[in-house]
């Protein structure tokens, strides 16, 4: 299942379009739809043919980003074994502007 979250707009004629690239052919799909109306960011007016060319690349983009960050592209890691003495307790430290972060030594303490 995937979820895709989108933006668009309704014109005059109250009919909404959608163009959803999805990596999927020859399939059979349910599609669930929530409307949801949110303030206008677009014109009252309809969006021109490039207005519109440049939200749906957009839209692509959104897409095609959502399924690289989602994508599985390594296998889970196995637990790291910290010995019988488990994770260590690690050492203080503190950021200083301009150098990062500093390890705390006991006479700055």
């Amino acid at each position: 299942m995937q979820t895709l979250t989108l933006k668009s707009y309704v014109g005059e004629d109250g009919i909404l379009h959608l163009d959803i690239p999805i990596d999927l052919q020859n399939k059979s799909l349910e599609i669930v739809l929530v409307v949801q109306a949110v303030a206008d960011t677009v014109p009252t007016t309809e969006l021109s043919a490039q207005e519109m060319q440049e939200q749906s690349i957009s839209q692509e983009l959104d897409i095609a980003s959502q399924q690289w960050l989602d994508a599985e592209l390594t296998e889970p890691m196995p637990a790291y074994d910290w010995g019988s003495e488990g994770i260590p307790e690690g050492l203080p430290v503190q950021y200083v502007p301009g150098q990062g972060m500093m390890i705390v030594t006991e006479d700055e303490a």
